[in-house]
């Protein structure tokens, strides 16, 4: 059986942008995390510390995800998502376990 895990690229050092589709960066991706389901807030932060090579207790990093939702219009948008706890890591990855 094959370990299936979700694709998260992360973007840093640039700017979030609210565009005609929703959440959006002005900078290409720095890095892709192949992340499996179920995994902690905790464990997602050890994986963004050593990606950034950053000291955990020297820094503090603040992430969020683009979360499609549907407009009134019944368009694909993406909203901003803050990850900043067990919960909100779920709703990330459900986004791709679901699919």
């Amino acid at each position: 059986m094959t370990n299936i895990r979700a694709t998260v690229l992360c973007y840093w050092g640039g700017e979030m942008l609210d565009g005609k589709d929703g959440l959006s960066y002005n900078m290409n991706c720095k890095k892709c995390l192949k992340l499996n389901q179920g995994l902690t807030y905790s464990q997602l932060l050890d994986r963004i510390y050593s990606t950034m090579r950053l000291e955990r207790e020297e820094n503090r990093v603040k992430m969020t995800c683009r979360f499609p939702t549907i407009t009134r219009e019944q368009q694909l948008s993406y909203m901003p998502l803050l990850i900043e706890d067990d919960d909100s890591v779920e709703a990330m990855l459900d986004v791709f376990f679901s699919q």
